[in-house]
């Protein structure tokens, strides 16, 4: 299993060869060790800092210092919208208050599809 245990700086990656992808949805993001694996197939353990959301397009450095970039899933979502300013507040505290993670735009929010919640 290849090790990923640093985090690569945008500066520090203009050198660097981009040996494979791993596609993660946001949920996979979020977490600081996992265990998953590329888009070739080989297994990946991450472990990085937690705390902190690896972003599309993050590059994650393995101890053999071959890189990796990790690319945002595909997945779906469902997009709400109001054009009284009340309730779209009102949607939006009440999904914040669940800890929803939202997208906010201009009068729509967007958050992973849930059929509760939908």
């Amino acid at each position: 299993m290849i090790k990923l245990t640093q985090k690569i700086s945008p500066e520090a990656a203009q050198d660097l060869t981009v040996k494979g992808n791993i596609a993660l949805p946001f949920d996979e993001r979020k977490r600081g060790r996992l265990r998953t694996q590329t888009e070739d197939g080989q297994a990946v353990g991450i472990f990085v800092e937690r705390g902190e959301v690896l972003r599309d397009g993050t590059l994650l450095g393995s101890e053999h210092g071959e890189t990796y970039r990790i690319v945002a899933a595909v997945e779906e979502v469902s997009t709400a919208h109001a054009h009284d300013p009340h309730l779209f507040a009102r949607a939006c505290y009440h999904l914040g208050n669940r800890h929803v993670p939202l997208q906010i735009g201009p009068d729509w929010l967007r958050y992973q599809r849930d059929y509760v919640l939908d």
